[in-house]
């Protein structure tokens, strides 16, 4: 239609529609190359506060392949031209993405702040999209930060979005009220299921293929490989990988899943060739909700072919990746897996190996164990699923990570649980109870290691219905670590 249509500025329209109708169904460098097009003819046209709110969206599309620096300046150009218009609809948007971008870089603050400049600007104008989408990101900030009230911004975006017949961001709410990408769900296993069920029909009878079809299919498999259910996600992400075409963020986050089922069955020469060449891409992100994943990943797999040097190193680009960002729940998750990767290379000779890979992590701990200390919120949080499993998380892998660092000489000292975390069999209860079948299992194992064998049975059951081998083998061989 803008080929067939006279005039720059009518052309620019059409050519941004289309950019964003070719994002939704997936093709993300299609949109990247579309909305390029699109601002050219705005600007060609004198079309400027149009050729900014296209920025926008580059910004958007950028973030979907990977490209996260590259984003925000896209967006933050945005905001800094519209703000001289005045509020408009066009500003409320910038806002709202610029929020959506500190969230996802894990800047919960920054997240929140920004979302409220958005719906100050949205709500007297009765700027809906705007509106949306910035409950969304304000709701997933509060969330992500521990401040459970995230949860009514989240409901009330995704509501909001149904009413209006606002596709993307309905899909988009969907996602982030499943807690999607922290491996810890906001509800719990069966409240999750069902909500996952109800989110699953709304892409398949909107965009059945799409963009948000596809978010929401990788959470689904996420949510299947936390509650123990490996072959169902495994179907899932081979679907998936067939699926996405340019969303090279998603992307990374399916190669993690499937290296680490890879690796958790024994398969650790094709989890390594499965992540090849995947840590600068995630770097590149910056999101935790991809590097954590990808570094898990990769150093599992290398710890399991023998090379705790490559495990350590690893880690450590996780870990300083991360810094200082005030992020509790993925981060509880990483410090679980990096627990297991040091059991791993704990159960053979190298105590060197060992060492080397518990000083990687030890300045997550640290730092994990100061923000769970002083996060106030918690008080007030009440028996929600999120801060449940992410303290029973945190703390086996405290417990495990000071008791392989008591291991090597000289010893790598780890945080105590301290006050409100459990020891760790009521902490494998908690996880059992959220169906979490495999993080129990490894802990018992951890238990069964450390002389406490009451619960080695439960856990070879598990291992065996899993296939998951190396486990399996630690565990036959009666749990007694190499010394």
């Amino acid at each position: 239609a803008a080929e067939l249509t006279e005039g720059a500025a009518r052309q620019a329209d059409l050519i941004r529609r289309s950019a964003q109708q070719t994002h939704d169904v997936g093709n993300i460098d299609g949109a990247v190359e579309l909305v390029r097009r699109a601002i050219s003819f705005y600007e060609s046209a004198g079309q400027v506060v149009n050729a900014l709110d296209a920025r926008r969206l580059l910004g958007r599309y950028l973030w979907m392949a990977g490209r996260g620096a590259a984003a925000e300046r896209e967006v933050d150009a945005a905001v800094e031209g519209l703000e001289h218009a005045g509020p408009t609809p066009e500003l409320a948007l910038a806002y709202a993405y610029k929020a959506q971008i500190r969230m996802l870089a894990s800047d919960f603050e920054e997240g929140a702040s920004w979302s409220r400049k958005a719906i100050e600007v949205a709500e007297p104008l009765g700027a809906t999209e705007a509106l949306v989408h910035a409950s969304n990101t304000l709701g997933t900030s509060l969330a992500s930060g521990m401040d459970l009230r995230g949860l009514e911004y989240l409901q009330r975006s995704r509501d909001l979005a149904l009413e209006h017949g606002l596709v993307e961001e309905a899909g988009r709410a969907y996602v982030n009220l499943s807690g999607q990408g922290n491996q810890v769900m906001f509800r719990r296993p069966d409240e999750a299921e069902a909500l996952y069920r109800e989110a699953l029909e709304f892409a398949v009878r909107t965009i059945p293929g799409g963009s948000y079809d596809v978010w929401i299919r990788s959470g689904w498999a996420e949510f299947l490989i936390m509650t123990a259910r490996w072959d169902e996600a495994e179907r899932v992400l081979i679907e998936l990988e067939r699926d996405i075409r340019s969303n090279y963020y998603l992307e990374l986050a399916i190669r993690a899943y499937r290296a680490l089922l890879d690796s958790h069955r024994g398969f650790f020469d094709r989890a390594h060739e499965r992540m090849d060449g995947s840590a600068e891409p995630a770097l590149q992100v910056g999101d935790l909700q991809a590097t954590f994943p990808v570094f898990a990943a990769i150093a599992l797999a290398e710890a399991g072919r023998g090379n705790a040097e490559a495990a350590a190193v690893a880690l450590r680009q996780a870990v300083e990746g991360r810094g200082d960002t005030r992020e509790s729940v993925i981060s509880s998750w990483f410090l679980l897996e990096a627990a297991d990767i040091a059991a791993l290379i704990g159960r053979s000779t190298d105590r060197e190996g060992l060492r080397e890979v518990l000083v990687a992590i030890a300045p997550l701990a640290l730092r994990l164990r100061l923000l769970l200390e002083s996060e106030s919120s918690l008080a007030d949080a009440g028996p929600n699923a999120l801060v449940i499993v992410r303290d029973a998380l945190a703390a086996v892998a405290f417990w495990e990570l000071r008791r392989l660092g008591a291991q090597v000489d000289p010893p790598v000292e780890f945080p105590e649980l301290g006050e409100g975390l459990p020891d760790p069999w009521v902490a494998a209860e908690t996880l059992e109870g959220h169906h979490r079948a495999f993080d129990v299992a490894r802990v018992r194992l951890w238990l069964a290691e450390s002389g406490d064998t009451a619960g080695l049975g439960d856990a070879v059951a598990t291992f065996e219905r899993l296939g998951a081998v190396p486990y399996l083998a630690a565990a036959s061989e009666g749990a007694k670590p190499s010394r």
